[in-house]
């Protein structure tokens, strides 16, 4: 079994609940907004992009030191 990094889900929903945000992040990474929602239902790998993360932060009023991803076991078929 593999690992990789995801987004935590509490910003995963903080994002897709969001308007505002999931705007934001749409013209960050240049995408559309109805994408950055997909990334949320799938628990995309992209959503650990340091555009993202900083939208989150930022957004959030989080510290600098405040962990958004963590390591997650992926099955493969």
């Amino acid at each position: 079994m593999d690992t990789t990094i995801r987004l935590k889900a509490v910003y995963r929903e903080y994002i897709r609940t969001n308007t505002k945000v999931r705007n934001m992040i749409a013209i960050a990474v240049d995408k559309s907004s109805d994408t950055v929602s997909r990334w949320c239902r799938n628990n995309d790998a992209e959503l650990t992009m340091e555009a993202v993360l900083n939208v989150v932060r930022k957004e959030m009023k989080l510290a600098g030191g405040v962990k958004l991803t963590e390591v997650v076991k992926i099955e493969k078929v």
